[in-house]
């Protein structure tokens, strides 16, 4: 990080961002009572809009492909896809990085498909999450940076698909490491 202190350039009050990225996530699927796939690859893109320098408020939508096998003629997969809000607080700003917690929450979707070539079959589970994280702006030169961040978040889904013993109960804990690449534009950019 000391790296990033040399750099001039940071956000400031009403600028808009736009960001993709990537990272891992850690994820019990396994119903009760038996050992599920932990370990996943996560992909997320996102809008923000920074009210205040150490306020930004925007919407994000992740991707975590979480299972996928062929068997007998028969490919299957699971994907969870979660999309909702996300609001970032600045603890403190030094040059070109600023150390954040985030607040996030919104919808997720769990899609399962199977397909024998000739017959598709999908179900779709819907439910919601709840989170934190933990993370850091970098900013680099010409409104680009990059964002470390570590996040937990309660995922649940509603009673309805329960009856399929899938996240059932008190629901399943995700911790995901990622990092991110935005863009910064609009607004002012102190030099």
């Amino acid at each position: 990080m000391f790296v990033f202190s040399g750099l001039t350039a940071f956000a400031q009050a009403r600028t808009a961002e736009v960001a993709v990225g990537g990272g891992y996530s850690y994820l019990d699927t396994g119903r009760q009572g038996e050992e599920g796939y932990k370990n996943h690859g996560t992909f997320d893109v996102s809008a923000s809009y920074n009210i205040v320098r150490k306020i930004s408020v925007g919407f994000e939508y992740t991707l975590t492909p979480l299972h996928s096998q062929t068997e007998s003629g028969v490919t299957a997969s699971v994907d969870l896809h979660n999309y909702g809000g996300v609001a970032r607080f600045g603890l403190f700003s030094a040059k070109a990085m600023m150390p954040y917690v985030s607040v996030v929450g919104g919808g997720l979707k769990l899609k399962g498909k199977a397909t024998d070539g000739t017959t598709t079959v999908s179900q779709t589970l819907s439910g919601g999450y709840l989170g934190a994280g933990l993370g850091v702006n970098a900013y680099l030169p010409a409104g680009f940076g990059i964002r470390p961040e570590v996040r937990y978040e309660r995922q649940q889904l509603s009673h309805s698909a329960q009856q399929y013993d899938v996240f059932a109960g008190n629901g399943r804990n995700e911790i995901t490491l990622t990092g991110t690449l935005f863009y910064t534009f609009g607004g002012r950019h102190k030099r």
